[in-house]
């Protein structure tokens, strides 16, 4: 898996999309915040090649970006879901000289069995004070032990997504190294969320193993 560049994400419901349309939201989206595109990831879900109502989407992002919360994961999760029937959050946080750092993880749908090429995401946000060698090292090792596990009668989609945003709270005490005691907490804790969120999806497919 690759680990891109990511301070935030702007996920729809509406299948994959052109590029061309997808890519006049992402800059769209980017202005008000004060991130070019390569910060600000994209996903959208459902039937592959079914026309993304661009104007809607940019004509909202306003209001949208009006809305943002620190306390918003729940709310995120109710609006992308689909055939999805219940909001899927997992959150985790460890103490470092007793401040905490928080991972949220939010991922709905799964395969791409049901309806209609369905996609699954999975969206990941830590405010961890580390630099990118230790997330990638850590988001390498979660995926493997979780979303590449799981499988659907042998198919795979083409846009099944994990995306790992790094919001990075440089108050927060300093995880330094690899292999270190704080790397480890981290690391603990990161794939405690990848696996509980690689469960979840399963019932859209009505699995019985995992």
């Amino acid at each position: 898996p690759d680990l891109v560049p990511s301070r935030s994400m702007l996920v729809s419901r509406i299948s994959p999309a052109p590029r061309r349309a997808m890519s006049r939201a992402q800059v769209t989206a980017s202005r008000p915040v004060f991130l070019r595109p390569p910060w600000l990831n994209t996903s959208q879900p459902g039937p592959i090649g079914a026309p993304l109502p661009t104007d809607r989407i940019v004509a909202h992002l306003d209001a949208l970006l009006g809305k943002a919360s620190v306390d918003g994961a729940m709310d995120f999760a109710h609006a992308i879901m689909t055939t999805d029937t219940y909001p899927k959050v997992v959150m985790e946080s460890f103490e470092i000289r007793g401040i905490d750092t928080s991972i949220v993880g939010v991922c709905k749908g799964s395969g791409m069995i049901r309806p209609n090429m369905a996609t699954m995401l999975g969206l990941v946000m830590t405010d961890a004070n580390c630099d990118e060698e230790i997330l990638k090292s850590i988001f390498d090792e979660a995926v493997k032990r979780s979303f590449n596990r799981i499988t659907v009668d042998g198919d795979m989609s083409t846009n099944d997504t994990v995306m790992l945003a790094h919001t990075r709270d440089r108050s927060l005490p300093l995880i330094e190294g690899l292999y270190t005691d704080f790397y480890d907490r981290l690391k603990s804790k990161m794939i405690k969320v990848f696996e509980e969120m690689a469960r979840l999806p399963c019932e859209v497919e009505y699995a019985s193993e995992f």
